[in-house]
C-alpha cells in the first residue's frame, strides 16, 4: 500500500512540474523520456550481466534498468537546455494544459521505471508494504510453519494504474517500432515484472542471479500425470508395537484440459553455485518462455508467454521416479497442502556406472497449453538454455539417434534418469557428451504444413528443412541428382508437397568439408542478452565461425523460413564454391529484415575442416565482434 501511495505522489509532482515549464519544455522532455525507455530495454540487460554482474549480482539488474533508464535521460534534458535557451511563446492556457498533459506522459513513464527497478531489487518480502506475489516462508530457514502457503496461482496484486506493465510496454512498442532491431524485446521477453516479481520471492538464503551458460538442458519428455504426495502421521515414542505405521500415499493428477505436462531436466554446472557453493533454489526462479498455438482465427503466434514449474521430482531414492506437485502436510481432518514451488530445493547428486560424480541435474515439470513451443528456460534471472520439445504427430520425424541409443537411452540410465510415465520421443538442444558426438539428425523440419517446419539447433549435415519442389531461381541454379551446388531458391512452404519442379532436398557438399547450420533464431534465446546473434540479418555477408585451433570459415549460404504478408516463404542461398566472395550470397530477395522477427528461422552455412570443433562466431575485419559458440558442442564429424 505504501509503495502505491508513494509512486501516485511522485507522479503528481513530476506531472505538476513539467506542466509549470510550459508546453515546449515538457514536450521535449516527453520525447526524451520515450526516447530512452526503449534505449534501456535495448541495453540494460546486457549492462547488468556483462558491467554489474560481478559487483552485486543480485541487484544487478535493478541498477541496470535504472541507469540505463536515468542517466541518459538526465543528460539529454542538460545537453537539451544547453542547446535551446528558451521556449515557444505560447497562451499562457495552452502552455499549462499542454504542458501538464505532456508531463502525465513523462510521469507516467518515469514512475513505471521507478515502480520496475524498486520490484527488482532483492528487499525481501515486500517492497515498502507491497507484494505482487505472496512470500514463500520454509520450516528450515525460520523454524516456523506457515499454516497458509502461498497459492502459485492465485492472481498477482497489481500496483495501482500498472505504471510498471505499461513504461515497459510503451518502451517495447518503441524498440519494435523506430527504435527496433533485428531482436524485439516485447517479444522474446514476456512480462519482465511479472519474472522480477517471481524471482523476488525467495528468501535471502538462496541467490537471485546464475550467470550466462551456467545451465544445460540435457533432456525433455513429456509425461501423462503428476503426484500428490501425502506423509502419513507417524506413532511416536511408547507407540504399541502391534500398530504399524500407515505408508505415505502419491495420487495421480491429471494436467488440466488441452493442457499437457512436460519435464525438462536441466543441468546445473558450478557456474551455477551461489556464494556458499550450492546449489539452492525454488522453482519460481525457473521460467520456460515460448509461444502459445494461434487461437482460432489468428493467422499466427502472439508473442511469447512465459511458465514456471509446478512440479519436480522426488527426492528420496525410493519414489524418485515421481515428479511431485503437491505435498500434503496435514491430516484428513486438517489437510494443509503446500505447492512444491514454494520450497526450497537443492539438485540430487548423481553418479554414473563408475560411481563418478556427474554435474547436479534438476527435473522440473511444467504444464503447458497443446501446442505450444518452446524457445529458452531461465534460470535465475540470467542463464539461458534453448528448448525443444518433439512433435506429438511426428514422431519418425523429430526423434534421432545421438549415438547413444534411441532418444539417448543409455544416457539416461546412467545418470540415474527415470521415466515416470509413457512419454514422447525426446529431442535435447544439448547434452553431456555431444563434443565427442555427432548427431545423426533426421528432424529436418517435419512435415510440411506451415508453422510446423522449424529446423532446431545448429548441426551439422546436407539435408534441406524441406524438399523443394516448387521454386523460383536466378536461372544459373547448378541442381544435380537433387542436390544443389549453387543457386537461389525462393517458394511458397505449403506449395512444396507435389510441385512440378525438379526435387532438391540436399546441399552438394564437398567430400572435405563438412556443412554446418548455424541457426541463429535458436542460439538467440541461448545468448547472454545483448549480445544475441541477432544482427546476422543484416545484409552484410562477411560473417565467419571459428574452431578452436584459430581456423576461420566464411559464410557460403544462407536460409530462411518467415511469413510475408500472410504467405510463409522459405529462401535458400547457397555457393559452395565462391565461400562468400561478391556475386555469392547476398540479401534474400521475398524475405526481408523486418519479416525476421516473430515466429521465424534463419540458419546461415559454413563449410568447415572434418573434426574441428567451432568454438565462437564474429562479422570480420577490424570491428571484429565474437559470440561464444563453445555451449553449443558443434563439432563436424570427421
Amino acid at each position: 500500500m505504501w509503495l502505491m501511495i508513494l509512486l501516485l505522489l511522485f507522479l503528481v509532482a513530476v506531472t505538476m512540474f513539467q506542466g509549470m515549464q510550459g508546453l515546449f519544455s515538457a514536450f521535449v522532455m516527453m520525447v526524451l523520456t520515450l526516447c530512452c525507455a526503449a534505449i534501456s530495454l535495448g541495453t540494460y540487460e546486457s549492462v547488468a550481466v556483462e558491467w554489474l554482474s560481478g559487483w552485486r549480482p543480485d541487484f544487478a539488474f535493478a541498477i541496470a534498468i535504472a541507469a540505463t533508464f536515468g542517466v541518459p535521460l538526465l543528460l539529454l534534458r542538460l545537453a537539451f537546455d544547453r542547446v535551446i535557451r528558451r521556449s515557444c511563446l505560447l497562451p499562457s492556457v495552452v502552455d499549462r494544459i499542454g504542458g501538464s498533459l505532456c508531463g502525465l506522459v513523462t510521469g507516467f513513464i518515469i514512475t513505471g521505471f521507478v515502480a520496475t527497478s524498486l520490484q527488482m531489487v532483492p528487499f525481501g518480502e515486500s517492497v515498502v508494504g507491497y507484494t505482487r506475489f505472496a512470500p514463500a516462508r520454509f520450516e528450515h530457514v525460520d523454524g516456523q510453519r506457515d499454516p497458509d502457503p502461498p497459492d502459485p496461482d492465485e492472481p498477482e496484486s497489481e500496483l495501482f494504474l500498472k505504471p510498471d506493465k505499461a513504461a515497459l510496454l510503451v518502451g517495447g512498442l518503441l524498440s519494435d517500432g523506430i527504435f527496433s532491431g533485428e531482436r524485439s524485446f516485447s517479444y522474446y521477453n514476456p512480462d519482465v515484472v511479472q519474472a522480477a516479481a517471481w524471482g523476488n520471492t525467495v528468501p535471502r538464503a538462496v541467490s537471485r542471479y546464475a550467470p550466462p551458460n551456467s545451465i544445460k538442458i540435457s533432456r525433455t519428455e513429456r509425461l501423462d500425470y503428476v503426484y500428490e504426495f501425502t506423509k502419513a502421521e507417524r506413532r511416536r515414542r511408547f507407540r504399541d508395537p502391534n500398530i504399524t505405521d500407515p505408508e505415505d500415499t502419491y495420487e495421480q493428477k491429471l494436467p488440466k484440459d488441452e493442457h499437457g505436462f512436460y519435464m525438462v531436466a536441466v543441468e546445473l554446472t558450478d557456474a551455477a553455485r551461489d556464494k556458499t557453493k550450492s546449489h539452492r533454489f525454488v522453482l519460481r526462479q525457473f521460467r520456460l518462455v515460448g509461444t502459445n498455438p494461434p487461437q482460432p482465427g489468428e493467422l499466427h503466434r502472439t508473442g511469447y508467454q512465459q511458465y514456471h514449474p509446478i512440479a519436480i521430482r522426488a527426492e528420496d531414492e525410493e519414489h524418485d521416479d515421481r515428479h511431485i506437485r503437491y505435498m500434503n502436510r496435514g491430516s484428513a481432518e486438517n489437510p494443509r497442502v503446500w505447492p512444491v514451488i514454494d520450497t526450497i530445493y537443492s539438485p540430487v547428486k548423481r553418479t554414473d556406472d563408475d560411481d563418478k560424480s556427474l554435474p547436479p541435474e534438476v527435473e522440473i515439470v511444467f504444464e503447458l497449453p497443446e501446442g505450444f513451443t518452446p524457445e529458452y528456460l531461465e534460470y535465475k534471472q540470467a542463464a539461458r538454455a534453448a528448448v525443444t520439445f518433439a512433435d506429438d504427430e511426428d514422431d519418425d520425424d523429430v526423434a534421432y539417434d545421438d549415438g547413444r541409443g534411441s532418444a539417448g537411452s543409455s544416457a539416461r540410465a546412467s545418470s540415474g534418469a527415470r521415466t515416470a510415465a509413457p512419454s514422447t520421443p525426446v529431442r535435447t538442444a544439448s547434452s553431456e557428451d555431444r563434443s565427442s558426438e555427432t548427431r545423426s539428425r533426421r528432424d529436418r523440419g517435419g512435415r510440411v504444413r506451415g508453422k510446423a517446419v522449424r529446423v532446431g539447433a545448429s548441426h551439422f549435415g546436407d539435408d534441406f528443412v524441406i524438399e523443394m519442389t516448387a521454386y523460383t531461381g536466378r536461372g544459373t541454379e547448378e541442381i544435380s541428382r537433387g542436390k544443389m551446388a549453387s543457386g537461389h531458391l525462393v517458394g511458397r512452404v505449403d506449395e512444396q508437397k507435389g510441385g512440378s519442379d525438379v526435387p532438391v532436398a540436399k546441399f552438394d557438399v564437398p567430400s572435405d568439408k563438412r556443412l554446418l547450420h548455424l541457426n541463429v533464431k535458436h542460439l538467440q534465446a541461448r545468448s547472454s542478452f545483448g549480445k544475441a546473434l541477432s544482427f546476422a540479418v543484416r545484409t552484410m555477408q562477411n560473417y565467419l565461425v571459428q574452431d578452436t585451433d584459430g581456423r576461420r570459415y566464411k559464410m557460403v549460404g544462407k536460409y530462411a523460413i518467415a511469413d510475408v504478408n500472410g504467405e510463409e516463404i522459405i529462401e535458400i542461398q547457397y555457393f559452395k564454391d565462391q565461400v562468400g566472395s561478391i556475386g555469392g550470397v547476398g540479401k534474400f530477395r521475398r524475405i526481408k529484415n523486418s519479416n525476421l522477427k516473430g515466429d521465424y528461422e534463419l540458419v546461415l552455412l559454413f563449410l568447415v575442416e572434418p573434426g574441428v570443433q567451432i568454438d565462437s562466431f564474429s562479422t570480420g575485419g577490424s570491428a571484429s565482434r565474437r559470440d561464444d559458440l563453445r555451449g553449443e558442442n558443434l563439432v563436424a564429424p570427421d
